[in-house]
């Protein structure tokens, strides 16, 4: 036993050559790790293994001094010495690129690099921020590679992935809905946002249906950091005009036939903080307006407020606006209600209500429950893609002027529509219980669009959008059919907060996923190109190990 520790202790007093190439490495390991994790558990033990091969080297100095008056200390010792170098450095360029963002992004629009105007956000947040993605194992891994970057270049943002099917109770915890196969949330406190997989892409019609051209997953994420990190955004609700009420209960010797709670309760659960404006008694359309919504004026709203609005739409604000057919003998005109701001806008709106012989409701048979068709467009895409049905009832057709005004800078997106065997009625009857009608020359012929939203790049400020919703339906609002189709409580939240989004987010533009082709211009650029890649590039990687050998050779003789 004793025969075999002198034996070892001789092995390392031998090769304390081994000892001073490990000490070197781990050194070089200690301080690339230090720098980057500071002092914790691994470096810790990676500095006792150092402190102990130190003493390894100090130990066997009698026997390195005597190696060096013979001069054999360096024999041996260069070629590993070199190797141990090599494999520090790799060990050191391993640590800088799992822990440093040093990825190159080679694509052409930039997919998997952040803008500018998101870094400024990110690095200035004060508050803790977690991006949750909600997708099975192999899903969205693209997806995934563009929300690393953010918490790659923030400490205050966390991002992780959660797969719903093996994690149910996580998902039951954030209320992912049944059929979501990719949810991204980003909450901070007790503020959340929720982002859906298909609102990511940017679709555009084409003569052969809709087409993914971009996609906005900076746009939609850097907006809801934005989102759940500044205070409540405010939504007004213009009031003085006969609107009906959401944020206030109606007087009871007023009372609407409509009421509008739990519209209230899922805006302000997505943290918006909802107030009336009335520009009868307010000078001002207030500087804090994140949008403001109209339900249906049941009287005129006077001039000098519809220039309020429009000027406050023109200089980058939201206005979502819903409509109701009077019942009755009353028309509109073009100085009633809000056609004055309409006509501005290149629309308008008569007295009607919408009858569809093809898409009604056929477990409730009466032809004006409609279940429109959906287009594709910022506030319905989603809506339609997922396939969810909305139902509206005593629609209004939206009419559009023939010769619009000033109508460059502007972008419209139609909505919704009914089918080809539909009419606007113009004879309104007193009251719901006795809605009848027939088809006849008074009355508005199809192609009848239900609904558009519309935009309008700020003369003041170019990176604010002003945007409009007009929908001829208040109904799939109310408390009692809000809920009735999967897509009327979808298009209710989708307008508003299509209108309030934030501005600022549009300095971040979609991505474009188009492939183009890599183009060589002539044919001696094509022979350059093979002649780099089959000949000059294997040259390159064999010249080291020619020149090595050719001063050994020399060496030799």
């Amino acid at each position: 036993m004793l025969e075999k520790i002198k034996n070892l202790i001789n092995f390392f007093k031998l090769n304390y050559k081994i000892g001073i190439i490990t000490f070197f490495s781990l050194f070089i390991v200690f301080i690339s790790t230090f720098s980057f994790f500071g002092l914790k558990l691994g470096t810790v033990i990676l500095l006792i293994i150092l402190i102990i091969n130190l003493i390894w080297i100090i130990w066997a100095g009698t026997k390195i001094f005597e190696d060096i008056k013979t001069g054999k200390l360096f024999k041996g010792i260069d070629d590993i010495l070199i190797i141990s170098l090599l494999l520090a450095i790799l060990v050191v360029l391993y640590i800088i690129a799992s822990n440093r963002s040093v990825k190159i992004d080679l694509t052409a629009e930039k997919l998997y690099s952040l803008s500018p105007y998101t870094f400024e956000i990110i690095k200035s947040l004060d508050k803790e921020v977690r991006i949750i993605l909600f997708a099975q194992k192999d899903q969205a891994t693209e997806l995934e590679k563009i929300l690393e970057e953010y918490s790659k270049n923030s400490p205050k943002i966390t991002f992780i992935k959660i797969d719903p099917i093996k994690n149910p109770i996580q998902a039951r915890k954030y209320e992912i809905p049944q059929g979501e196969s990719i949810l991204i949330v980003v909450e901070s406190g007790e503020n959340k946002k929720y982002i859906r997989g298909t609102s990511l892409i940017e679709y555009k019609q084409t003569t052969y249906g809709p087409r993914a051209t971009g996609i906005k997953v900076e746009e939609e994420i850097t907006s809801a950091i934005l989102n759940v990190t500044q205070t409540s955004r405010k939504i007004y609700f213009l009031v003085g005009n006969g609107e009906y009420r959401v944020v206030a209960n109606t007087p009871k010797d007023q009372q609407d036939e409509y009421t509008f709670n739990t519209l209230k309760f899922y805006l302000e659960k997505a943290n918006y903080s909802l107030e009336e404006l009335n520009l009868s008694t307010t000078k001002d359309i207030p500087k804090d307006a994140g949008a403001i919504v109209i339900l249906s004026p049941r009287k005129v709203i006077p001039i000098e407020i519809q220039d309020k609005l429009y000027s406050y739409f023109t200089n980058g604000g939201g206005i979502a606006i819903f409509l109701e057919p009077i019942l009755g003998k009353q028309t509109y005109d073009r100085t009633f209600s809000i056609n004055y701001l309409l006509t501005k806008l290149g629309f308008y709106v008569k007295n009607n209500i919408v009858f569809d012989q093809e898409r009604f409701n056929p477990y409730i048979g009466r032809l004006y429950y409609i279940l429109p068709y959906i287009h594709f467009s910022p506030i319905t895409s989603d809506i339609r893609k997922k396939g969810l049905p909305i139902q509206l009832v005593t629609a209004m057709a939206i009419g559009r002027l023939e010769n619009i005004e000033g109508s460059i800078g502007y972008r419209y997106y139609e909505l919704l529509s009914s089918s080809q065997d539909s009419w606007g009625e113009t004879s309104i009857p007193e009251g719901k219980e006795n809605i009848v009608a027939s088809i006849d020359d008074k009355d508005i012929k199809p192609p009848i669009i239900l609904g558009y939203s519309i935009e309008k790049v700020s003369e003041k400020d170019q990176t604010k959008v002003g945007k409009i919703a007009i929908i001829g339906d208040i109904d799939f609002l109310s408390d009692y059919f809000i809920e009735s189709m999967p897509g009327n409580l979808e298009l209710a939240l989708n307008s508003i907060e299509w209108v309030s989004k934030e501005s600022g987010t549009l300095g971040i533009k979609p991505k474009s996923i188009k492939q183009e082709p890599v183009i060589i211009p002539s044919q001696a650029d094509a022979n350059l190109v093979l002649v780099l890649s089959l000949i000059v590039v294997p040259l390159l990687m064999i010249l080291p190990g020619i020149i090595i050998w050719f001063i050994r050779s020399r060496k030799v003789t």
